[in-house]
């Protein structure tokens, strides 16, 4: 028994040395060495120590060497946290049919964990595996219909399908079992201004910003909807927020050259498309057409006044 606790003070002193802002990456990373070492010495067949290990090398950003720490944990104890962590490390290294083999063998060891349904949901995902993604994120609320993250997840999928109305459904779960859920209130908005729900749009985007200022996205979004809702003005302040936040934003750049050219700044306009230039030539030439046409037909009714 006091070898199992040692070996637990080891593993929290992991915790603590990450949280220490005096330690270095190369300073933390001998002691995690160290620590493994003794809680090994200590208690060979102690699972948790290499757990705990694994996360720990993953927030120094060290998969490789969270991949061995998981690979000894199933070893010792294939649980199916051990499993869960492998899978996320395969994940993170982009190994994506091997994490999902691993949330698989998580899953037949708690075919109940909500955890593992929605981290495999992810991975599909990235796989662009749709039907499979939406199926896992839908097991995982079926297990913890409050889980947030799950519901922002089946919501993201659902943006891709295009089917914005359930997107508002997901998201507005998200941020009802998760008030400060920035990027839910986001993907909120988004579908909001899908929907043609400008309004909406604006006090959901206002809410994400107001959670995360440095997102942004939500800024562009919000410029969208100011735009339909004919506030210009506010719409370029949007647009450049996002902008300043994120200087090779294309579409922002984009959106603001756009309005730019409905108030009849056309100069600043082709400022815009220069940026775009270097950043999305699709963006750009549209951009730059949407200004020449503007031009003409301009030109076009001065010359019928004259005649």
């Amino acid at each position: 028994m006091m070898k199992q606790i040692t070996a637990l003070r080891l593993v929290l002193t992991l915790s603590l040395l990450w949280t220490s802002s005096a330690s270095s990456q190369e300073s933390v990373s001998t002691t995690l060495d160290q620590a493994y070492q003794e809680a090994v010495r200590l208690k060979p067949d102690f699972a948790a120590a290499y757990s705990n290990l694994g996360v720990a090398y993953g927030l120094l950003g060290q998969y490789q060497q969270e991949l061995n720490a998981c690979l000894k944990a199933i070893q010792v104890t294939p649980s199916s946290r051990a499993y869960n962590n492998l899978g996320v490390v395969y994940s993170a290294l982009g190994r994506y049919p091997e994490a999902i083999a691993a949330y698989r063998q998580a899953i037949q060891s708690d075919p109940k964990s909500a955890q593992v349904y929605n981290n495999l949901g992810v991975v599909h995902g990235n796989l662009g595996q749709q039907q499979e993604e939406i199926e896992a994120f839908k097991s995982a609320l079926r297990f913890q219909p409050e889980f947030a993250e799950a519901h922002y997840n089946l919501g993201v999928a659902y943006t891709r399908l295009g089917l914005f109305d359930d997107v508002i459904e997901q998201c507005r779960q998200a941020v009802r079992f998760k008030h400060d859920f920035a990027e839910a209130y986001f993907g909120l908005g988004l579908a909001y201004n899908q929907r043609g729900r400008y309004k909406k749009a604006l006090e959901a985007q206002k809410q994400a910003v107001r959670l995360k200022p440095r997102l942004a996205a939500a800024h562009n979004q919000m410029g969208i909807a100011y735009a339909y809702l004919g506030r210009w003005r506010s719409a370029i302040d949007a647009y450049q927020r996002a902008i300043q936040l994120k200087p090779d934003f294309a579409d922002a750049h984009f959106n603001l050259g756009v309005s730019f050219l409905k108030l009849g700044d056309r100069v600043t306009t082709l400022k815009q498309y220069e940026v775009l230039k270097t950043l999305d030539a699709t963006l750009a030439s549209r951009l730059f057409d949407l200004a020449e046409d503007t031009y003409t037909l301009k030109a076009n009714a001065g010359d019928a006044k004259v005649n």
